[in-house]
């Protein structure tokens, strides 16, 4: 709802407006220079929420606790939807022990912030081709030694992909945080 789109107060075109009060009962068809009189006693606004009938809904509010709440409302929402990101941990097969450690180390932290992961293990070249089998037992182990506090989809071959003079195939897997 944007402040500048809302018709309020003397904006309302209308003679008479369907009124309801501040506390949410419905007062019925009134004269508009009236619920003008009536909004500005009690110190708020009168808001044309509605105007597909002939004779328009209007209700008496604050209007700018109206839109605080609504920006609160959306920053909120912005805030919980950042939450759920897909992040993505790139492993190479001849990755290291220690390297490997230190990647599941950056996964701990991420799972615990509740995010979703992106496991992928790259073989590249001729001869790495021909050892999926082994890469996918791979992956599986090192995920079930480091990682009791995930759940993760079965690792899934992607299509040969062709980079520069390489071939380069992938294995990646969800991780995602135990509930």
């Amino acid at each position: 709802m944007n402040k500048n789109a809302a018709i309020l107060n003397e904006r309302i075109k209308a003679k008479t407006v369907l009124l309801i009060l501040d506390d949410g009962s419905n007062r019925g068809e009134v004269p508009l220079g009236e619920a003008i009189y009536l909004a500005n006693s009690k110190g708020l606004d009168l808001w044309q929420v509605s105007t597909t009938n002939n004779i328009p809904t209007c209700k008496i509010v604050d209007f700018g606790k109206l839109m605080y709440e609504q920006i609160k409302k959306t920053k909120q929402n912005k805030k919980d939807h950042k939450l759920h990101e897909t992040k993505e941990i790139k492993v190479s097969y001849h990755i290291g022990d220690h390297d490997l450690a230190t990647k599941h180390k950056i996964i701990h932290k991420l799972l615990a912030k509740k995010h979703k992961i992106l496991y992928t293990l790259e073989l590249g070249g001729r001869r790495e081709c021909f050892m999926i089998k082994e890469a996918m037992e791979k992956i599986n182990n090192s995920l079930s030694e480091f990682l009791e506090d995930a759940s993760w989809d079965d690792p899934q071959l992607s299509p040969i992909k062709t980079k520069g003079y390489k071939q380069l195939r992938t294995i990646t897997t969800t991780l995602k945080p135990k509930i």
